[in-house]
């Protein structure tokens, strides 16, 4: 006879970035995460984007298609330790990854980009998406305030704030 109660907690905590965009900001962010506890998933709907990149074998490059949306969506494990950033070639793509990540779980949501952007995406996201809080959960512009313009210096910037969230929440 007797009781017994298990606590059962998931032993991989390590946070995961879905980066949309695998342009020169984006593959300098995936490089600049190799060897931190970031697993990276660097993912483009150009055909054939990744074909000439040479990249870390440690990032997940993936390729998803802009016909069929679906494949953005099932790209990204949602949950606390789900990262998104997009910074991808089109404004469009852009606004629908926000959007779709808006109606998820993440731990962090970026969106690389101008105030006049996050003005105009957060008016879009109440009036066509009937997201209430817009841009409220939204990191944009990302990245911490270095001062550096170049694709380097933004994606230092940006993987700066990354680690940043990630060991705020990490007990010690």
């Amino acid at each position: 006879g007797g009781k017994v109660e298990f606590i059962i907690e998931p032993m991989n905590q390590s946070p995961e970035l879905f980066l949309f965009g695998a342009g020169h900001i984006g593959k300098e962010i995936a490089s600049l995460l190799v060897d931190t506890p970031f697993k990276v998933n660097l993912i483009d709907s150009r055909t054939d984007w990744f074909s000439e990149k040479e990249l870390d074998p440690s990032i997940n490059p993936c390729q998803v298609s802009e016909i069929d949306f679906k494949t953005f969506r099932d790209a990204v494990k949602w949950g606390r330790n789900c990262y998104v950033i997009a910074l991808t070639h089109n404004h469009a793509i852009d606004f629908d990854i926000i959007s779709m990540a808006l109606q998820n779980e993440t731990k962090f949501l970026g969106l690389i980009g101008s105030k006049t952007k996050k003005a105009r995406f957060h008016n879009m996201l109440i009036k066509e998406m009937g997201i209430e809080d817009g841009m409220k959960n939204v990191v944009c512009p990302i990245g911490l305030p270095i001062g550096g313009d170049t694709p380097k210096e933004i994606a230092i910037s940006v993987v700066a704030q990354l680690l940043q969230v990630h060991y705020q929440g990490v007990t010690k």
